[in-house]
């Protein structure tokens, strides 16, 4: 029995990723693997990262993405990390990223929004969509040694507190499409998107031991936060109590599934902070939010608080983002920047 080594990144549309995997690529060469580099068609294979791929395609003719249900262990196959250009929905791997291959698990906006951003050429550079999973799961695969194993689950526009309270109507008016409306935040009492990361946990955990090996979970980054930063300040307040709860459910889990060989409560978590460009600063929410975050690291040495701010965003390099505009969205250099700090926080956490 072997354990494999492998992280977790949860969240809203800055885990999903924004940013063309074209400049990211032209941007950092330690990125570049065998098979050639540039052009938009690249296909491009990382044999050193393992992605976890659900069967999730492209949401039902009503627009109702599929969501694995409670009891149900989701279904899936651990495949290379492949960067794919698909100028259509209907090819066939439309949404490298976080879709079917490598198929991070993610839900998407709207097919228009969806076409828009992946025309010939990308809103964001060409290429696929990517986010902080490729330049950090090469890192951590460099790091140990060997491949790194990774399951993610990024829902854009999700909320961190229970989304039945206080509804942000931008985002009603968005989601409109999704049913049932409510299933849509991270908050680890509610059992919604919480509990979907955690039966995909199961398939790909489930794999492994197939194989007589063990899934090792040794980073989890938690990137929660900037939807909740417009609520109400009475509704922000409850952020401290749920979020040190999440902490607590993510590092129970993990240790009693057998998801990691590490004990509880040296379970490194990046916690990703808000990003004051994301919904803008009234009321001082983003800075109370990561108020929060930087008091936590202070008691727990496994615990790091990742500013965020200091990531440049799709605006600084010229690109659109059809989400919620250019300035909200982190580049393809704020991803590689990103993944630098995280990892770092990592080798602090292990130390």
């Amino acid at each position: 029995m072997a354990w494999k080594k492998g992280i977790t990144i949860i969240g809203h549309s800055q885990a999903e990723g924004t940013a063309g995997s074209s400049p990211m690529l032209q941007a950092a060469p330690w990125l570049h693997t065998k098979g050639g580099v540039g052009g938009d068609k690249t296909v491009k294979t990382y044999k050193n990262i393992k992605v976890f791929t659900s069967a999730l395609p492209w949401p039902e003719a009503a627009g109702t993405p599929i969501l694995f249900t409670p009891g149900h262990i989701g279904v899936g196959a651990w495949l290379d990390m492949t960067l794919e250009f698909a100028p259509s929905p209907l090819a066939a791997h439309p949404y490298s990223s976080p879709y079917q291959y490598p198929n991070t698990r993610s839900i998407p906006v709207t097919p228009s929004r969806y076409q828009a951003i992946q025309g010939e050429g990308g809103g964001v550079g060409g290429g696929s969509l990517v986010g902080v999973e490729l330049p950090l799961c090469w890192k951590m695969s460099q790091h140990f040694g060997e491949p790194l194993y990774l399951v993610k689950l990024a829902i854009p526009a999700s909320l961190f507190l229970r989304y039945d309270q206080g509804l942000v109507s931008a985002l009603v008016a968005n989601y409109a499409w999704w049913s049932p409306l409510d299933n849509f935040d991270w908050h680890p009492t509610t059992q919604r998107l919480y509990q979907s990361w955690k039966q995909k946990m199961a398939g790909a955990a489930a794999l492994l031991d197939n194989d007589g090996d063990k899934l090792d979970i040794r980073l989890v980054v938690l990137w929660v936060g900037d939807n909740d930063s417009n609520l109400q300040r009475d509704r922000v307040r409850e952020f401290e109590k749920a979020y040190k709860l999440m902490i607590r459910q993510i590092r129970s889990d993990l240790v009693t599934n057998e998801w990691t060989s590490l004990p509880e409560h040296q379970i490194p978590i990046a916690m990703m902070g808000i990003y004051d460009s994301y919904n803008g600063t009234g009321e001082g929410n983003p800075a109370f939010i990561n108020g929060i975050m930087s008091d936590i690291q202070k008691d727990d040495h496994y615990t790091k608080w990742i500013n965020t701010n200091a990531f440049s965003n799709l605006a600084s390099y010229g690109f659109t983002d059809p989400f919620i505009g250019p300035a909200g969205h982190i580049s393809h250099v704020g991803y590689l920047d990103a993944a630098e700090v995280i990892y770092d926080a990592f080798v602090t956490m292990e130390a």
